[in-house]
């Protein structure tokens, strides 16, 4: 089976998560030079905003399914479900830029850059909107 028949077999979200695990990795990889380069902060900050993302995507796409799936019929279940895990999105992305801040402007290091944990959360939003734009044209074709 080739990758292409494999990605389209995907649904929407699943596709959307491994989209933006693929570009968390290729973003990595290409700033591993840094390293050697004596700014190893901005490879590991892109590490940090791009996992806690790729988690908060994560839980996102588990939230919806578990409200709404018909088959999981206990609405209090799931919308306790999506209250916990808002929660815990909001405190990772606190936390993870308030961690980041903290090495990179009290702590003066260099090894954790608050802008490019910043720039990890960032990808989320073009792939959600990527794929809402491909879900649109699907619906299209359908017609």
């Amino acid at each position: 089976m080739k990758l292409k028949e494999r990605l389209s077999a995907l649904d929407d979200s699943h596709l959307s998560l491994v989209l933006l695990s693929a570009v968390a990795i290729v973003v990595f990889v290409l700033s591993v030079p840094l390293f050697f380069l004596g700014f190893p902060g901005i490879p590991l900050g892109w590490l940090l905003g791009s996992g806690i993302e790729i988690l908060n995507y994560w839980t996102m796409i588990r939230g919806a399914k578990i409200i709404l799936t018909p088959e999981n019929a206990k609405p209090v279940r799931g919308a306790v479900f999506m209250i916990i895990t808002t929660l815990m999105r909001v405190a990772l992305w606190v936390g993870g830029l308030a961690l980041a801040g903290f090495y990179t402007f009290r702590l003066e290091s260099n090894w954790l850059n608050f802008w490019s944990t910043f720039a990890g959360y960032v990808p989320m939003t073009v792939v959600v909107a990527v794929s809402m734009i491909h879900k649109n044209k699907k619906k299209g074709e359908q017609k």
